[in-house]
């Protein structure tokens, strides 16, 4: 399943032929972490809304809602809980972005793996979104769609070893405004595997963590080190 990904660069936005969205986002994104999305607007028109990675149905409660919604798989999308309500309103949504990431096993051990275009081009991913409200939150999230991958050419190398295979969906420009407005009683036949024709993938390691810098020792009036630190000196 793909939890982890880079939205689309500011650079490339004009690739895509919109304009630059109001908000600002990370490069690199992680469930919980607020991305750019593309949804239909007024007048067929592409607008972007800054969501939530992990969709937060409208249906529950609270906020707190402790499921793993990144992925949606298109298989049950249109009869599980946290996604059915969001499907059947065609809620659809095209994520930019520059590359995903995967775990590969084939060193015996995993290692993040990046999955971008040959050309290094963007491109859209497709999802679902909803909006979650009470009296005092508004909150839109999405989750990406994903398809069987387990015959795949390029997607069947990832994730651990027995475990299904699973594949995120690109739309291609020319079904992109198709997507965005399409039913939910058709919208699967837009969506097809990934072309591994114009895709490839390499290793690409999660950085080490940087170690925390220490904090310094307080310094009283008389420069000597404050009792009250914490940090150890040997």
């Amino acid at each position: 399943m793909c939890v982890n990904y880079e939205p689309i660069r500011l650079s490339n936005i004009p690739k895509l032929g919109l304009h630059q969205p109001t908000f600002e986002f990370v490069p690199e994104a992680w469930p919980d972490y607020l991305c750019p999305i593309i949804i239909h607007g007024e007048d067929s028109e592409f607008e972007w809304r800054q969501a939530k990675f992990g969709l937060l149905p409208n249906r529950v409660k609270t906020k707190q809602y402790k499921a793993s919604t990144e992925n949606a798989r298109l298989e049950t999308v249109d009869t599980k809980y946290s996604y059915s309500q969001a499907w059947a309103k065609n809620q659809f949504t095209l994520i930019p972005s520059e590359c995903f990431f995967e775990p590969n096993y084939e060193s015996g051990s995993p290692v993040r793996w990046k999955i971008e275009r040959e050309d290094h081009e963007p491109f859209t991913l497709a999802g679902i979104w909803d909006i979650w409200t009470d009296s005092n939150d508004s909150i839109r999230s999405f989750s990406m769609l994903t398809l069987n991958a387990d015959t795949h050419p390029l997607m069947m190398r990832f994730h651990k070893p027995g475990d299904e295979k699973r594949s995120p969906i690109v739309i291609p420009p020319e079904y992109r405004k198709d997507w965005l407005n399409a039913d939910h009683r058709t919208a699967r036949e837009l969506l097809h595997e990934i072309d591994a024709s114009q895709f490839t993938a390499s290793p690409f390691p999660v950085p080490p963590r940087k170690p925390k810098t220490p904090t310094p020792p307080k310094i009283t009036k008389n420069n000597s080190v404050s009792k009250s630190t914490n940090l150890d000196l040997f």
